[in-house]
Protein backbone atom coordinates (compact mmCIF):
# COMPACT_ATOMS: atom_id res chain seq x y z
CA UNK A 1 0.00 0.00 0.00
CA UNK A 2 1.20 3.54 -0.62
CA UNK A 3 0.48 6.78 -0.45
CA UNK A 4 -0.70 9.61 -3.16
CA UNK A 5 3.04 10.63 -3.39
CA UNK A 6 3.70 6.70 -3.53
CA UNK A 7 5.58 6.71 -0.45
CA UNK A 8 5.36 3.87 1.70
CA UNK A 9 3.51 4.54 4.94
CA UNK A 10 5.36 4.04 8.48
CA UNK A 11 3.90 0.49 10.02
CA UNK A 12 3.79 -0.68 13.18
CA UNK A 13 7.06 -2.40 12.12
CA UNK A 14 8.97 0.32 11.45
CA UNK A 15 7.76 2.08 14.94
CA UNK A 16 8.71 -0.53 16.54
CA UNK A 17 12.44 -0.46 14.51
CA UNK A 18 12.86 3.11 15.07
CA UNK A 19 11.98 2.76 19.08
CA UNK A 20 14.80 0.30 19.29
CA UNK A 21 16.92 2.37 17.81
CA UNK A 22 15.95 5.86 20.04
CA UNK A 23 14.29 4.36 22.94
CA UNK A 24 17.76 3.46 24.41
CA UNK A 25 19.10 6.40 23.97
CA UNK A 26 16.22 8.77 25.29
CA UNK A 27 15.81 6.03 28.40
CA UNK A 28 19.07 5.24 28.89
CA UNK A 29 21.26 8.15 27.89
CA UNK A 30 18.73 11.76 27.73
CA UNK A 31 16.98 11.05 30.92
CA UNK A 32 19.48 9.84 33.49
CA UNK A 33 21.58 12.83 32.39
CA UNK A 34 18.63 15.30 32.48
CA UNK A 35 17.49 13.61 36.03
CA UNK A 36 20.70 14.13 37.42
CA UNK A 37 21.35 17.81 36.44
CA UNK A 38 18.23 18.21 37.53
CA UNK A 39 19.20 17.63 40.91
CA UNK A 40 21.85 20.16 40.66
CA UNK A 41 19.31 22.73 39.57
CA UNK A 42 16.97 21.51 42.47
CA UNK A 43 19.57 22.09 45.32
CA UNK A 44 20.42 25.55 43.79
CA UNK A 45 17.00 26.36 44.26
CA UNK A 46 17.06 24.86 47.74
CA UNK A 47 19.62 26.45 48.77
CA UNK A 48 18.68 28.23 51.99
CA UNK A 49 16.25 25.15 52.53
CA UNK A 50 17.80 22.39 55.51
CA UNK A 51 18.83 19.57 52.90
CA UNK A 52 20.87 21.27 49.90
CA UNK A 53 24.11 20.00 49.64
CA UNK A 54 23.77 18.61 53.35
CA UNK A 55 26.94 16.70 53.19
CA UNK A 56 29.46 18.71 51.12
CA UNK A 57 28.60 21.90 53.54
CA UNK A 58 30.24 19.79 56.36
CA UNK A 59 33.09 18.58 53.95
CA UNK A 60 33.49 22.58 53.18
CA UNK A 61 33.25 24.00 56.38
CA UNK A 62 36.24 21.50 57.33
CA UNK A 63 38.28 23.23 54.64
CA UNK A 64 37.79 26.46 55.92
CA UNK A 65 38.61 25.46 59.38
CA UNK A 66 41.81 24.15 58.14
CA UNK A 67 42.29 27.16 56.47
CA UNK A 68 42.09 29.17 59.16
CA UNK A 69 43.88 27.47 61.68
CA UNK A 70 41.17 26.30 63.21
CA UNK A 71 39.42 22.52 64.87
CA UNK A 72 37.28 20.91 62.22
CA UNK A 73 35.72 19.05 64.72
CA UNK A 74 32.65 19.39 66.79
CA UNK A 75 32.88 18.98 70.57
CA UNK A 76 31.51 15.54 71.73
CA UNK A 77 28.19 17.00 72.36
CA UNK A 78 24.10 15.13 71.76
CA UNK A 79 23.17 18.70 70.87
CA UNK A 80 25.08 19.04 68.29
CA UNK A 81 25.59 15.71 66.76
CA UNK A 82 21.72 15.32 66.24
CA UNK A 83 21.59 18.32 63.96
CA UNK A 84 23.65 15.60 61.29
CA UNK A 85 25.63 19.01 60.09
CA UNK A 86 28.66 18.10 61.82
CA UNK A 87 32.27 17.31 60.19
CA UNK A 88 33.09 13.42 61.43
CA UNK A 89 35.63 12.03 58.89
CA UNK A 90 39.71 11.38 59.60
CA UNK A 91 41.39 14.41 59.78
CA UNK A 92 42.83 13.80 56.23
CA UNK A 93 39.69 14.27 54.51
CA UNK A 94 39.28 17.49 55.73
CA UNK A 95 42.93 18.66 54.93
CA UNK A 96 41.99 17.13 51.05
CA UNK A 97 38.87 20.05 51.06
CA UNK A 98 41.07 22.63 51.25
CA UNK A 99 40.86 23.62 47.30
CA UNK A 100 37.09 23.41 47.69
CA UNK A 101 37.57 25.66 50.53
CA UNK A 102 39.29 28.36 49.14
CA UNK A 103 36.10 28.95 46.62
CA UNK A 104 33.03 30.14 47.20
CA UNK A 105 30.45 27.61 48.70
CA UNK A 106 28.09 27.35 45.60
CA UNK A 107 30.63 27.53 42.87
CA UNK A 108 32.52 24.96 45.54
CA UNK A 109 29.43 22.35 45.91
CA UNK A 110 28.42 22.50 42.09
CA UNK A 111 31.80 21.68 41.28
CA UNK A 112 32.02 18.78 43.41
CA UNK A 113 28.61 17.57 42.62
CA UNK A 114 29.83 17.43 38.73
CA UNK A 115 32.74 15.57 40.27
CA UNK A 116 30.16 13.35 41.41
CA UNK A 117 28.60 12.49 38.32
CA UNK A 118 31.84 11.94 36.53
CA UNK A 119 33.34 9.56 39.32
CA UNK A 120 30.45 6.75 38.54
CA UNK A 121 30.52 6.42 35.08
CA UNK A 122 34.98 6.43 35.32
CA UNK A 123 34.45 3.53 38.28
CA UNK A 124 32.49 1.60 35.66
CA UNK A 125 35.48 2.11 33.30
CA UNK A 126 38.20 1.17 35.46
CA UNK A 127 36.91 -2.22 35.80
CA UNK A 128 36.24 -3.01 32.18
CA UNK A 129 32.80 -1.61 31.64
CA UNK A 130 32.12 -0.34 27.62
CA UNK A 131 28.61 -0.52 27.37
CA UNK A 132 27.18 3.28 27.52
CA UNK A 133 23.86 1.89 28.53
CA UNK A 134 24.94 0.41 32.07
CA UNK A 135 26.40 4.12 32.17
CA UNK A 136 22.77 5.77 32.41
CA UNK A 137 21.00 3.34 34.86
CA UNK A 138 23.82 3.72 37.16
CA UNK A 139 23.15 7.34 36.90
CA UNK A 140 19.95 7.37 36.91
CA UNK A 141 19.59 5.04 40.24
CA UNK A 142 18.31 6.37 43.47
CA UNK A 143 21.71 5.74 45.42
CA UNK A 144 23.52 8.03 42.66
CA UNK A 145 20.35 10.45 43.10
CA UNK A 146 21.08 10.87 46.95
CA UNK A 147 24.50 10.81 46.54
CA UNK A 148 24.44 14.39 44.35
CA UNK A 149 21.74 15.62 46.67
CA UNK A 150 23.13 15.88 49.20
CA UNK A 151 26.94 16.35 47.64
CA UNK A 152 29.07 13.29 49.61
CA UNK A 153 31.97 11.20 48.50
CA UNK A 154 30.43 7.74 48.02
CA UNK A 155 30.98 8.14 44.28
CA UNK A 156 34.49 8.87 44.64
CA UNK A 157 34.45 5.91 47.23
CA UNK A 158 32.77 3.88 44.42
CA UNK A 159 35.96 4.76 42.04
CA UNK A 160 38.57 3.89 44.85
CA UNK A 161 37.02 0.80 45.04
CA UNK A 162 37.21 -0.17 41.51
CA UNK A 163 41.08 0.99 41.50
CA UNK A 164 41.37 -1.95 44.76
CA UNK A 165 39.76 -4.40 42.25
CA UNK A 166 42.22 -3.11 39.11
CA UNK A 167 45.31 -3.05 41.06
CA UNK A 168 44.85 -6.06 43.38
CA UNK A 169 47.39 -7.95 42.09
CA UNK A 170 49.96 -4.85 42.30
CA UNK A 171 51.27 -4.47 45.43
CA UNK A 172 51.63 -0.52 45.80
CA UNK A 173 48.79 0.63 43.61
CA UNK A 174 46.68 -2.05 45.20
CA UNK A 175 47.40 -0.89 48.60
CA UNK A 176 47.21 3.29 48.24
CA UNK A 177 43.68 2.68 46.42
CA UNK A 178 42.41 0.50 50.15
CA UNK A 179 44.67 2.96 52.17
CA UNK A 180 42.25 5.68 50.39
CA UNK A 181 39.12 4.63 50.81
CA UNK A 182 39.35 3.50 54.33
CA UNK A 183 40.71 6.54 55.81
CA UNK A 184 37.74 8.68 53.63
CA UNK A 185 35.12 6.05 55.10
CA UNK A 186 36.24 3.50 57.77
CA UNK A 187 33.51 1.38 57.06
CA UNK A 188 35.63 -0.23 54.15
CA UNK A 189 38.13 -2.21 56.77
CA UNK A 190 37.06 -5.29 55.41
CA UNK A 191 38.99 -5.08 52.31
CA UNK A 192 41.74 -5.29 54.13
CA UNK A 193 40.57 -8.90 55.21
CA UNK A 194 39.93 -9.73 51.65
CA UNK A 195 43.16 -8.66 50.59
CA UNK A 196 44.78 -11.30 53.79
CA UNK A 197 42.48 -13.43 52.84
CA UNK A 198 42.86 -13.36 48.97
CA UNK A 199 47.24 -14.01 49.33
CA UNK A 200 47.50 -10.56 49.05
CA UNK A 201 48.67 -10.16 52.22
CA UNK A 202 51.97 -7.84 51.79
CA UNK A 203 49.52 -5.13 49.80
CA UNK A 204 47.28 -5.61 52.94
CA UNK A 205 50.10 -4.84 55.07
CA UNK A 206 51.23 -2.19 53.02
CA UNK A 207 48.04 -0.47 53.25
CA UNK A 208 47.88 -0.52 57.08
CA UNK A 209 51.24 1.12 56.81
CA UNK A 210 50.02 3.97 54.36
CA UNK A 211 46.97 4.26 56.47
CA UNK A 212 48.83 4.98 59.78
CA UNK A 213 51.23 7.63 57.68
CA UNK A 214 48.14 9.53 55.67
CA UNK A 215 46.33 9.81 59.12
CA UNK A 216 49.24 10.70 61.15
CA UNK A 217 50.11 13.44 58.49
CA UNK A 218 46.43 14.31 58.63
CA UNK A 219 46.06 15.08 61.86
CA UNK A 220 49.65 16.39 62.59
CA UNK A 221 48.75 19.45 59.50
CA UNK A 222 45.49 20.46 62.09
CA UNK A 223 47.97 20.29 65.28
CA UNK A 224 46.26 17.17 66.51
CA UNK A 225 43.09 19.49 67.33
CA UNK A 226 40.25 16.81 68.02
CA UNK A 227 41.89 13.53 68.14
CA UNK A 228 41.39 13.16 72.09
CA UNK A 229 37.88 13.57 72.06
CA UNK A 230 37.05 12.12 68.27
CA UNK A 231 36.53 8.30 69.30
CA UNK A 232 33.62 9.79 72.25
CA UNK A 233 32.51 11.81 68.87
CA UNK A 234 32.18 8.66 66.57
CA UNK A 235 30.47 6.21 69.50
CA UNK A 236 27.68 9.17 70.42
CA UNK A 237 27.22 10.01 66.60
CA UNK A 238 26.63 6.19 66.12
CA UNK A 239 24.33 6.26 69.39
CA UNK A 240 21.99 9.12 67.48
CA UNK A 241 21.91 7.88 64.50
CA UNK A 242 22.52 4.12 64.21
CA UNK A 243 18.74 3.92 63.88
CA UNK A 244 18.36 6.65 61.31
CA UNK A 245 19.59 4.51 58.19
CA UNK A 246 19.36 1.11 56.21
CA UNK A 247 22.50 -0.45 58.72
CA UNK A 248 21.38 -4.49 60.08
CA UNK A 249 21.54 -2.16 63.31
CA UNK A 250 18.39 0.23 62.49
CA UNK A 251 16.95 -3.07 61.05
CA UNK A 252 17.41 -4.79 64.45
CA UNK A 253 15.75 -1.65 66.46
CA UNK A 254 12.94 -1.29 63.77
CA UNK A 255 11.49 -4.66 64.89
CA UNK A 256 11.63 -3.81 68.42
CA UNK A 257 15.09 -5.59 68.98
CA UNK A 258 17.04 -4.69 72.34
CA UNK A 259 19.90 -2.24 71.47
CA UNK A 260 22.36 -4.93 72.33
CA UNK A 261 20.49 -7.32 70.25
CA UNK A 262 20.35 -4.94 67.60
CA UNK A 263 24.18 -3.97 67.34
CA UNK A 264 25.32 -7.29 67.22
CA UNK A 265 23.54 -8.30 64.41
CA UNK A 266 26.32 -6.61 62.22
CA UNK A 267 28.79 -9.07 63.56
CA UNK A 268 26.97 -11.81 63.07
CA UNK A 269 25.94 -11.11 59.31
CA UNK A 270 29.63 -9.89 58.54
CA UNK A 271 31.45 -11.97 60.41
CA UNK A 272 29.99 -14.67 58.42
CA UNK A 273 30.45 -13.42 55.22
CA UNK A 274 34.38 -12.75 55.91
CA UNK A 275 34.11 -16.58 57.47
CA UNK A 276 33.11 -17.32 54.43
CA UNK A 277 35.87 -15.14 52.51
CA UNK A 278 38.47 -16.81 54.45
CA UNK A 279 37.51 -20.48 54.16
CA UNK A 280 37.07 -20.38 50.22
CA UNK A 281 38.50 -17.28 49.11
CA UNK A 282 41.89 -18.31 48.55
CA UNK A 283 40.29 -20.99 45.26
CA UNK A 284 41.45 -20.05 42.10
CA UNK A 285 38.99 -17.98 39.93
CA UNK A 286 37.31 -16.86 43.72
CA UNK A 287 38.01 -12.76 43.12
CA UNK A 288 34.84 -11.97 41.53
CA UNK A 289 32.66 -13.66 43.94
CA UNK A 290 34.81 -12.95 47.24
CA UNK A 291 34.75 -9.15 46.45
CA UNK A 292 31.15 -9.07 45.80
CA UNK A 293 30.69 -10.60 49.44
CA UNK A 294 33.39 -8.38 51.08
CA UNK A 295 31.42 -5.25 49.89
CA UNK A 296 28.58 -6.50 51.11
CA UNK A 297 30.42 -7.41 54.70
CA UNK A 298 31.65 -3.79 54.61
CA UNK A 299 28.14 -2.62 54.27
CA UNK A 300 26.93 -5.37 56.98
CA UNK A 301 29.18 -4.39 59.31
CA UNK A 302 29.25 -0.54 59.31
CA UNK A 303 26.80 0.60 61.99
CA UNK A 304 24.96 3.85 59.86
CA UNK A 305 24.50 3.41 55.99
CA UNK A 306 23.04 5.60 54.36
CA UNK A 307 21.11 5.04 50.88
CA UNK A 308 23.80 6.57 49.19
CA UNK A 309 26.27 3.80 49.93
CA UNK A 310 24.41 1.44 48.02
CA UNK A 311 26.25 3.12 45.23
CA UNK A 312 29.18 1.01 46.16
CA UNK A 313 26.78 -2.41 44.80
CA UNK A 314 27.96 -0.39 41.02
CA UNK A 315 31.44 -2.07 41.28
CA UNK A 316 30.46 -5.95 41.81
CA UNK A 317 27.71 -5.29 39.66
CA UNK A 318 30.43 -3.95 36.57
CA UNK A 319 33.13 -6.65 37.64
CA UNK A 320 30.51 -9.71 36.52
CA UNK A 321 28.32 -8.20 34.14
CA UNK A 322 30.36 -5.81 32.00
CA UNK A 323 27.63 -5.52 29.14
CA UNK A 324 23.87 -4.77 29.78
CA UNK A 325 21.98 -6.74 31.78
CA UNK A 326 18.83 -7.33 34.00
CA UNK A 327 20.73 -7.10 36.82
CA UNK A 328 21.83 -3.50 35.63
CA UNK A 329 17.85 -2.64 36.35
CA UNK A 330 17.54 -4.00 39.74
CA UNK A 331 19.12 -0.62 41.55
CA UNK A 332 16.87 0.83 40.36
CA UNK A 333 13.69 -0.39 42.47
CA UNK A 334 15.93 1.33 46.10
CA UNK A 335 13.47 4.41 44.41
CA UNK A 336 10.93 3.16 46.75
CA UNK A 337 13.05 4.14 49.68
CA UNK A 338 14.44 8.06 50.44
CA UNK A 339 17.79 9.10 52.08
CA UNK A 340 16.80 7.76 55.33
CA UNK A 341 14.70 5.49 56.73
CA UNK A 342 12.70 7.51 58.87
CA UNK A 343 11.61 8.75 55.65
CA UNK A 344 8.28 8.04 53.67
CA UNK A 345 8.10 5.91 50.40
CA UNK A 346 8.43 8.67 47.22
CA UNK A 347 4.48 8.19 46.63
CA UNK A 348 3.41 9.59 49.99
CA UNK A 349 3.67 13.15 51.55
CA UNK A 350 7.41 14.03 52.44
CA UNK A 351 7.58 15.08 55.99
CA UNK A 352 10.01 17.93 56.70
CA UNK A 353 11.93 17.80 59.62
CA UNK A 354 13.28 21.64 60.31
CA UNK A 355 15.10 20.28 63.22
CA UNK A 356 16.71 16.74 62.72
CA UNK A 357 17.38 16.51 66.17
CA UNK A 358 13.79 16.34 66.33
CA UNK A 359 12.95 13.52 63.81
CA UNK A 360 12.45 10.59 64.95
CA UNK A 361 15.71 7.83 66.39
CA UNK A 362 14.03 5.09 64.38
CA UNK A 363 12.85 4.28 60.90
CA UNK A 364 10.48 2.49 59.21
CA UNK A 365 10.85 -1.14 59.51
CA UNK A 366 9.28 -1.80 56.01
CA UNK A 367 11.53 0.53 54.13
CA UNK A 368 14.71 -1.09 56.37
CA UNK A 369 13.75 -4.31 55.15
CA UNK A 370 13.05 -3.90 51.76
CA UNK A 371 16.40 -1.79 50.89
CA UNK A 372 18.24 -4.56 52.87
CA UNK A 373 16.24 -6.75 50.63
CA UNK A 374 17.18 -5.58 47.30
CA UNK A 375 21.04 -4.55 48.17
CA UNK A 376 21.69 -8.35 49.58
CA UNK A 377 20.00 -9.46 46.60
CA UNK A 378 22.54 -7.85 44.08
CA UNK A 379 25.17 -8.60 45.93
CA UNK A 380 24.25 -11.93 46.37
CA UNK A 381 23.50 -12.26 42.41
CA UNK A 382 26.63 -11.21 41.34
CA UNK A 383 28.70 -13.53 43.45
CA UNK A 384 26.21 -16.48 42.28
CA UNK A 385 27.11 -15.19 38.86
CA UNK A 386 30.67 -14.99 39.38
CA UNK A 387 31.12 -18.44 40.70
CA UNK A 388 28.52 -19.94 37.63
CA UNK A 389 30.93 -18.08 34.95
CA UNK A 390 34.13 -19.21 36.69
CA UNK A 391 32.43 -23.14 36.79
CA UNK A 392 31.97 -22.55 32.91
CA UNK A 393 34.59 -21.64 32.19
Amino acid sequence: MTTALGERPVGLGGLRLAFGKVGPIVFLGIAPLVLIFGVIVYSLVEMNIHNAFWDFHAFWSAGRDVIHGRSPYPPPSARVLAHEGSFVYPAPAAVAMVPFALLPFTVSAILFALLLIAALPLALRIVGVRDWRCYGLAIASAPMWNSVAVDTVSPLLAVGLALVWRYRDRTLPGAAAVAAVIVLKLFLWPLLLWLAFTRRSRTALLAVGLMLVVTFVGWALIGFDGLRSYEHVLQLLTKLLEGKGYSLVALGLSLGATTAVARALPFVVGGAALALIALRGRRPGADEWSFAVATGAALALSPIVWLHYFVLVFVPIAIVRPRLSWLWAMPLLLWVVGGQSISRPIWDSQKKYRDLATSPRVGHASLIVYALAVVTAILATAAYAARSARRQA
